[in-house]
């Protein structure tokens, strides 16, 4: 079958965006069922856009996991940054990951108004909620 020319077959570009930290890595491995992405503690880990492919038999998503938002005083994290922004309106749905432990930064209230005016439909996803005490 040639899915290129099967109108019902569906495929498009979900970007991972958020702080760093917050599990856009570790998220992008669940996702696609393998490692494809470094997963540590350690913050901007993540310099640039990595994809990860996950296909059924009526779609296909390309997971693409971005730098994490950070202040950008030196030239590399100035990259890293424009690099994330611009995935931002690159993709076709763009999933703002929070972590719920945490309280939500001036940063990263900025980024998530940010969302509002991107042209991609958005989703805040709350990763982390195990760290929460009941």
């Amino acid at each position: 079958m040639n899915l290129a020319c099967d109108a019902s077959y569906r495929s498009g570009f979900v970007v991972l965006a958020g702080r760093s930290n917050v599990g856009k890595s570790t998220l992008l491995n669940r996702l696609v069922g393998h490692k494809v992405a470094i997963v540590t503690p350690r913050p901007q880990t993540t310099r640039r856009r990595i994809a990860g492919i996950c296909t059924d038999g009526e779609a296909q998503m390309i997971f693409v996991d971005t730098p994490g938002l950070h202040e950008a005083h030196r030239a590399l994290n100035q990259r890293m940054l424009e690099e994330a922004r611009r995935s931002l309106r690159e993709g076709d749905l763009v999933v703002a990951v929070v972590e719920a432990a945490a309280h939500l930064s001036a940063e990263e209230r900025t980024f998530l108004n940010e969302l509002r005016h991107l042209r991609p439909p958005q989703i805040v996803a709350v990763n982390k909620i195990d760290l929460l005490r009941r």
